[in-house]
């Protein structure tokens, strides 16, 4: 039982009782104790402090496992480039030895079945050179491969990462970098052009570009 003071006589009387016994008023103040305020009032800042640690924590989560996702997209579409990059390289290389060693004649292993005709003569014209070498299976097979990598493979890979979380925003740039500079490698060997000596000076400028390129892409993955 706990003692409170009658709102009329101020007479200590019960908390339980509903008139006051010495002046018999009806209008009791019942005291109310500093806890049971209280209590209320931690309970819903527990509840409100717990749900905004969950929600937090729920974010921090879903960011996290999308950074980690984009990472993963990320380093498979540059282990895709190198692939087809090191392929493209093979193919442009073989067709600058092919052009090259027509017009001067060079005996080479590796191009004399482009290079001679059937009596083991150098082509006069090299372009009957290239092609020999652009209807060879295997040569063709590899460009088909290099085609389908560079026009739906790896610009199927690149949209999934046009939105970067924050953290990944200068890896994108990056890659974005390379990608561009990898279609115009590609594009030299899935349509040749120009002079040997235009050919060539591209094919240098490129090769260095993407070696750099790469390699500035990459270090985003350690």
């Amino acid at each position: 039982m706990v003692l409170i003071k009658c709102s009329e006589c101020g007479s200590k009387i019960s908390d339980t009782a509903s008139v006051c016994p010495q002046c018999g008023s009806k209008s009791i103040i019942k005291k109310t104790t500093k806890n049971s305020k209280k209590k209320p009032i931690i309970a819903i800042i527990i509840i409100a402090l717990f749900i905004i640690l969950l929600t937090f924590g729920t974010l921090f989560i879903i960011h996290k496992n999308k950074v980690s996702t984009y990472k993963e997209n990320y380093e498979e579409i540059l282990d895709k480039m190198l692939d087809s990059i090191d392929k493209t390289e093979d193919c442009l290389i073989l067709y600058r030895k092919v052009w090259y060693n027509t017009i001067f004649e060079k005996e080479d292993s590796e191009t004399n079945e482009y290079t001679k005709d059937s009596n083991g003569r150098f082509n006069d014209d090299f372009n009957d050179s290239l092609l020999e070498l652009w209807i060879d299976k295997e040569y063709s097979n590899e460009i088909s491969v290099i085609k389908e990598e560079s026009y739906i493979t790896i610009p199927e890979l690149f949209k999934k990462l046009k939105n970067p979380p924050k953290e990944m925003k200068d890896a994108f740039e990056d890659l974005e970098e390379l990608y561009d500079t990898y279609l115009s490698f590609t594009e030299m060997a899935i349509n040749p052009s120009g002079s040997l000596t235009s050919f060539t000076e591209k094919y240098n400028e490129l090769d260095s570009e993407i070696s750099k390129q790469y390699k500035k892409a990459y270090r985003n993955i350690d």
